[in-house]
């Protein structure tokens, strides 16, 4: 009777027993021969009607709608004058509505038994609401109450806005069983078999392989030639095939991918500068003739290949080979090919920031099968977690990358150089673009009374001030303290001032009044305990520069609106809007603690269900503008625990070292983190591509260099 009440009027088969014979078994299924189970048949059809478990439309007698509704179908359309009131009684401990939604402003606020729905998000006044906007014009079902104690039920939904949508369609009820711990539990089983099915890739990785040889009798003639063009002409060969495949015209960039692919399995190592190098630019998707593929994407798995091949090309010496590598810098051809063959160091036990980088990408992809939107959650998960895990780990291989210098306090490898190099000139070439197109191109986007340059990739000026701000403090550090050579010095600080005046012109409030700052503030910091009292000039010079910079990047702009309303927290401001993303976040987080609501999914949860009505101006927002909060969504509680020891291996190996070796670049380094630390807590931090292989960028190169 309980969870299945209409069973026991279905097994009345009969009325009467007229035509049976007296010893026929059917007369106890005769309502006339049963008259306890006849008189409560007809007292539940006299009875007013309430929804016991079950699916019903919106036209049931169970709903109770006050003048004004409209009824077509299944649906019902809410009145334009007030009240449009809807009462449900039901029997059960929990109860869905199902939703058709629009793009007009609309809620439902929902009280059951005269106290707000438990399973809904409440407003300032502890109000639980229901949001009717969505410019998808998706039909959803929205728990409105869960574990409610058994019996009868009463629910209130009060509607403002959203006629014309046809906003309800109907209600569920459930009697429910308690699920949690065996969900917790078949999470844990999945959690298992993922790690063991790691673990049996892992081996057979390592295990001995017999197509070496077959790979090695093609691939020496082809690597033996491309070795006479020498290290300039291959970067040039590299380069050029990359922006020929990027610039041209979609067949001819079809044609360029065998030759590019050959180029970057030849000399990986090419390939991840190539990768650091167009962090901004070959994120973008290229059109091909059958297909759209993102560069990044294609460009990076050539790369992990020819780290593969590397490895295998090395289980057996060079055949004929008569020149040991003692010079790396031979122009014998023989030398070169043995240069390229040799392979890089394998990581052979994994540290504390490569296993944390294992369990972002696990956790993700747990989070990401419980997403409510898959597919959305997928592609982040393969384009940015995914992507930026494997080349953090090639950037790990890479600065064990035969031939080795010896470290010194005044050069570090120099293909650890090559990486930062490559990715220092693309912040700058992005930053001179942007500047071009806001000087020359009239691109810009007017806020607040401020121009906002946005580049000619970005979509936002605040996007561009988020990856330009990561390159900043390695130019800032390279090019103001001494350890490096003096024409690197130069043209860092030449970048300097490049990326400092597009930096400015994004006018973003986040790099300006928090994100340079700080990292400013917290390179001082290291750099005086690190010296206690030595080099105490430099430090000043340092304080002083750095202030000087962000100080400057201010004075034009700080009777702007934008700037003078920064801190405002009244209604209408960004810093109200903020609290009240803030506000609604935590609530999410609250409902979604253990798995989070999956990779890019926020934006689906926030608009339709988390965001408060007070703040309905701004309902499209895909990313909580904290980097806790946005570990915290998209991962669950383990995405916020992922994230604080990633920064404690990083802090921890970073430290260590520069308190063995003065290099500029290592203070640069902790302050590009500190960037991603002090910017992401009031906007991106990690979650979009380019700065995803920025942040595991410097997380591997402090990795590579603290194993060295």
């Amino acid at each position: 009777r309980r969870d299945w009440p209409w069973l026991g009027p279905m097994l009345a088969i009969r009325w009467d027993a007229a035509n049976l014979a007296k010893d026929d078994p059917a007369r106890g299924f005769a309502l006339l021969e049963t008259l306890p189970i006849l008189e409560a048949v007809r007292a539940a059809a006299t009875a007013d009607s309430i929804a016991t478990p079950g699916r019903y439309p919106a036209n049931h007698l169970s709903g109770h709608y006050t003048p004004g509704w409209r009824f077509a179908l299944t649906n019902a359309d809410i009145p334009r004058q007030d009240p449009g009131v809807l009462t449900i009684y039901f029997q059960g401990t929990r109860l869905d509505l199902s939703v058709n939604r629009g793009p007009y402003r609309g809620y439902l606020w929902i009280t059951v038994d005269d106290q707000p729905a438990n399973a809904l998000p409440q407003d300032g006044q502890g109000r639980s609401y229901i949001v009717l906007y969505d410019p998808l014009r998706q039909s959803d079902t929205v728990t409105l109450a869960q574990n409610l104690a058994a019996g009868r039920h009463k629910a209130v939904i009060k509607a403002e806005g959203g006629w014309g949508q046809w906003a309800v369609s109907g209600w569920t009820v459930y009697q429910e069983a308690d699920t949690r711990f065996l969900k917790i539990r078949l999470t844990a089983a999945g959690l298992l078999a993922t790690l063991s099915g790691l673990g049996l890739l892992w081996s057979l990785f390592r295990a001995p392989t017999e197509i070496i040889n077959p790979i090695r009798t093609w691939s020496e003639f082809v690597i033996t030639q491309y070795a006479s063009f020498g290290e300039p002409g291959q970067v040039v060969i590299t380069l050029t095939l990359a922006i020929s495949f990027y610039l041209a015209p979609s067949w001819v960039s079809l044609l360029l991918i065998p030759p590019l692919a050959l180029a970057v399995l030849i000399r990986p190592d090419l390939g991840l500068a190539l990768i650091a190098f167009s962090l901004s630019f070959l994120s973008v998707p290229t059109l091909l003739p059958f297909i759209s593929l993102s560069p990044l994407e294609l460009i990076l798995a050539f790369t992990a290949t020819g780290f593969i091949l590397k490895k295998l090309l090395s289980k057996s010496p060079i055949p004929n080979s008569r020149f040991p590598i003692s010079n790396p810098k031979s122009k014998t051809c023989g030398e070169r090919l043995k240069i390229q063959l040799e392979p890089s160091r394998t990581i052979q036990n994994l540290k504390s920031t490569d296993w944390a980088t294992l369990a972002l990408l696990i956790l993700a992809f747990l989070a990401t099968l419980f997403a409510q939107n898959f597919g959305v959650s997928m592609f982040e998960w393969r384009a940015v977690i995914l992507s930026s895990v494997i080349f953090y780990f090639l950037v790990r291989l890479n600065l064990n990358f035969a031939p080795l210098l010896p470290i010194t306090n005044y050069q570090l490898p120099p293909q650890l150089w090559r990486l930062v190099d490559a990715f220092i000139a693309g912040a700058i070439l992005q930053a001179a673009l942007a500047l071009y197109a806001y000087f020359f191109a009239d691109q810009f986007v007017t806020v607040e009374g401020a121009r906002r340059a946005m580049g000619i990739i970005y979509e936002s000026p605040n996007h561009l001030a988020l990856f330009l701000g990561r390159g900043w403090p390695i130019l800032l550090a390279v090019s103001i303290l001494p350890g490096q050579f003096s024409r690197r010095r130069a043209l860092y600080g030449a970048g300097l001032a490049v990326v400092s005046v597009a930096l400015s012109l994004t006018f973003s409030k986040g790099a300006l009044l928090l994100g340079l700052p700080a990292c400013v503030l917290i390179m001082v910091v290291l750099y005086g305990l690190r010296h206690r009292g030595r080099y105490q000039r430099w430090a000043i010079a340092a304080t002083v520069g750095g202030l000087i910079i962000v100080i400057l990047t201010l004075i034009p702009f700080n009777q702007t609106p934008r700037i003078l309303t920064a801190f405002d927290i009244g209604k209408g401001g960004t810093g109200f809007f903020r609290l009240k993303l803030w506000q609604a976040s935590l609530t999410m987080f609250q409902n979604h603690w253990l798995l989070g609501v999956g990779p890019d999914n926020f934006l689906y949860q926030y608009r339709t269900t988390y965001i408060l009505p007070e703040a309905w101006q701004e309902p499209n927002l895909s990313h909580p503008h904290n980097l806790i909060l946005d570990f915290g969504l998209r991962l669950g509680v383990g995405g916020i625990a992922v994230l604080f020891w990633l920064q404690f291996a990083f802090w921890a190996n970073a430290w260590r070292l520069y308190k063995k070796r003065l290099f500029p670049l290592i203070l640069g380094l902790m302050g590009s983190m500190a960037v991603f630390l002090s910017h992401g807590l009031v906007d991106n931090s990690y979650f979009l591509v380019d700065l995803a292989f920025a942040f595991f960028l410097i997380v591997g190169i402090i990795q590579g260099l603290a194993e060295q």
